[in-house]
């Protein structure tokens, strides 16, 4: 990994969450120009059938740019298992890749516990019993999808996050 390669990787790694989702939208415009990548919400980066493109999730999207040379488990690349946050040696990074899913299926009250490293999972659950907010689902309308995300990224940088 070259040494730019590493502080991208070490910039995702301890960014805070309003940087996270703001990295995840520049990737999120790389990828949709990218005839190698599908957008697909539903899964985080796994090989499309038999072909040559992956789908890739918001997160996926930053698995697939920002973090392209990021050291993984020995499975390597996208392949038909696809790669998921667990893969990550980083557990900053997985904590990361989670909560851009959070946010993008309107968990915002959770978001903040969600990136606090002391604590675990099952401390903050009951903070997902219900979404916090309205996200416009990409699939619906993308422009909407990234206003949104932006929106959301401003609003945690004002509370610190």
């Amino acid at each position: 990994m070259s040494r730019v390669q590493e502080s991208q990787t070490e910039l995702f790694a301890s960014a805070p969450l309003s940087k996270v989702i703001e990295i995840a939208l520049v990737d999120l415009e790389k990828i949709e120009q990218s005839p190698k990548y599908v957008i697909n919400m539903t899964t985080w980066y796994e090989q499309y059938g038999h072909g040559e493109q992956c789908n890739v999730c918001f997160a996926g999207c930053v698995m697939a740019s920002t973090l392209a040379d990021c050291a993984l488990d020995a499975r390597g690349e996208c392949g038909e298992y696809g790669i998921t946050p667990a893969r990550y040696k980083d557990a900053r990074i997985t904590k990361r890749l989670r909560a851009l899913d959070l946010a993008r299926r309107g968990f915002k009250e959770a978001l903040p516990a969600f990136m606090d490293d002391k604590l675990d999972y099952a401390e903050i659950a009951d903070s997902f019993d219900k979404n916090d907010y309205s996200c416009t689902p990409y699939e619906h309308n993308p422009a909407k999808f990234k206003s949104d995300m932006k929106k959301l990224a401003g609003e945690l940088r004002a509370k610190g996050y």
